[in-house]
């Protein structure tokens, strides 16, 4: 019978299931940027120079470091940092308030790798450091995106709401709303990173005719 139109509720599979029949593809899949594009921070993931690094952006003073198997970044605090923006002030004009961000979450595998922090509601916040693997060196995210320079953390994407949708895959958001809460989510994904149901659709039907014809 031809597939319904809806497949959003079928199980959704990974990379390892397709492996059994498609071995060929599944090791030719593992050499790309696809698989890699969305990672968890973890040693074997973080590509970046988290050895005390420092670098210097807008008045602002940041350090890379690493506690054990995580990593930090030491900056300036966000919420002071928009009320300056507000108030049209540059960042060293007062002493600043510092925040240790945990680093949580990685997109970008083959030119720049980005830092996504994770809050208290579940938000991938994208944090305003940049590590450009091809130079090996930290950049601030004004000079990885094509566009008007922007105030230190301006380019603080939510990762549930952007990137989620084009470097993961079978991505389901999951907003969480609770009264006189800021809106939190959920998110699941099928597989972090760009896989197989990625490009071809939900596989279920697919694996279990295969595996019982």
């Amino acid at each position: 019978l031809p597939p319904p139109e809806d497949q959003t509720a079928s199980q959704r599979l990974t990379a390892q299931t397709c492996f059994k029949c498609h071995e060929s593809h599944y090791k030719s899949w593992q050499k790309t940027y696809h698989r890699s594009m969305t990672r968890e921070a973890t040693p074997e993931n973080v590509k970046a120079d988290f050895n005390d690094a420092v670098y210097h952006y807008q008045g602002v003073t940041s350090r890379m470091i690493r506690k054990g198997d995580r990593f930090f970044l030491d900056t300036i605090d966000p919420v002071w940092a928009a009320q300056m923006t507000e108030r049209g002030l540059p960042l060293d004009s007062a002493t600043a308030p510092r925040r240790e961000l945990s680093v949580d979450r990685l997109v970008g595998s083959h030119w720049f790798q980005q830092l996504m922090h994770r809050d208290e509601q579940g938000r991938y916040v994208r944090l305003p450091m940049v590590y450009h693997i091809v130079e090996q060196r930290w950049i601030h995210a004004n000079g990885a995106f094509l566009g008007p320079t922007r105030p230190f953390y301006g380019y603080s994407a939510i990762w549930n709401e952007t990137c989620l949708y084009c470097h993961n895959t079978r991505p389901v958001k999951n907003p969480q709303t609770l009264p006189g809460q800021p809106l939190g989510y959920n998110t699941e994904v099928g597989e972090l990173g760009i896989s197989c149901e990625a490009c071809h659709g939900a596989g279920e039907r697919h694996v279990r005719a295969h595996r019982n014809p």
